[in-house]
């Protein structure tokens, strides 16, 4: 049987205030990038259910990596460059994030 995995993201949820955001939560992006991804789950559901093929979406949140180089890790990289005894932490300190690493986001895609 052909099968398909597909790279999608958990922008697809917009903003939730609990992590980890459970799988079965709304899909509500609220931005472009949630929507396209969002949007390609759907073409992609219905083209494997009209051609007979499996497939699964994979949700990953903040891939992180040694070549990042954008968002908010590189963001601390950059600022922790400047000066390596401060961090300023954006927000009120409480905020939350899940990342994933790169060599972790590959295994399980490779794996599904």
């Amino acid at each position: 049987m052909r099968e398909l995995v597909f790279a999608s993201s958990s922008s697809v949820h917009g903003e939730h205030l609990e992590i980890p955001v459970d799988e079965d939560a709304p899909i509500k992006p609220v931005s472009i990038y949630g929507t396209s991804k969002a949007s390609c789950e759907n073409l992609i559901h219905a083209y494997a259910k009209l051609y007979g093929f499996k497939a699964i979406a994979l949700r990953y949140a903040n891939v992180a990596g040694l070549r990042l180089r954008h968002g908010i890790i590189w963001d601390f990289v950059v600022k922790l460059r400047g000066n390596p005894l401060e961090l300023e932490i954006p927000g009120d300190g409480e905020q939350i994030r899940s990342y994933i690493y790169i060599d972790d986001a590959v295994e399980a895609t490779m794996t599904a």
